[in-house]
């Protein structure tokens, strides 16, 4: 017996019109949808769809978690005879490609740095973009949904159209303790093309 994909609405308006259409409307079937309706769910045939789902792409949405131990950072700059992170210094650490959509980054401090220090969250176009001022010396989350640029209230998120990255921005002289992880929700478009 062959199976009948009935996502796509041309197959399943013929077959509703066949005898075994009505018989299986009659019965309340799966073509019972078809019945008395102005508006018809449509998937185009594509699979991995559903009643109420989307044409499913694989890889599309991910999830960036990057954790950042100042103080092992700091020990490894000692090591390579590097200066010690301080106000102004910018950390380059999620590379974002053109036709990717950010609606959301934000940062969890797990260890507090014990003194005065924020931080910055952004780009190489607006630096503060994601999260202004973010308290680096306050277990917690540290977000900004409706001040900055990039905020989900302001303007959904960021969609980039040329290669950046995702920044951290040292505010204070002298950060070497805090231990924070940063998360950012990436979206690649692209792949729809």
């Amino acid at each position: 017996m062959k199976r009948i994909d009935l996502t796509h609405l041309a197959v399943a308006a013929a077959f509703a019109a066949s005898p075994f259409g009505a018989l299986a409307a009659m019965n309340g079937g799966p073509l019972d949808f078809l019945k008395d309706k102005a508006t018809y769910p449509y998937y185009g045939g594509v699979p991995g769809t559903g009643a109420a789902g989307q044409p499913a792409t694989p890889g599309v949405f991910s999830v960036v978690d990057i954790k950042l131990d100042f103080a092992a950072i700091a020990a490894a700059r000692v090591a390579a005879g590097q200066a010690a992170i301080g106000a102004a210094d910018v950390l380059e650490l999620i590379p974002v490609r053109p036709g990717t959509w950010v609606p959301f980054a934000a940062l969890q401090v797990v260890t507090a740095e014990g003194a005065v220090a924020t931080a910055d969250l952004g780009d190489g176009v607006t630096p503060a973009g994601f999260i202004s001022n973010g308290d680096l010396n306050v277990v917690g989350w540290s977000s900004n949904l409706i001040t900055t640029v990039y905020s989900l209230a302001t303007a959904g998120g960021k969609l980039y159209t040329a290669t950046d990255t995702i920044d951290l921005v040292v505010d204070s002289a002298s950060v070497d303790v805090a231990v924070l992880h940063l998360f950012a929700v990436l979206v690649d478009l692209r792949q729809y093309r």
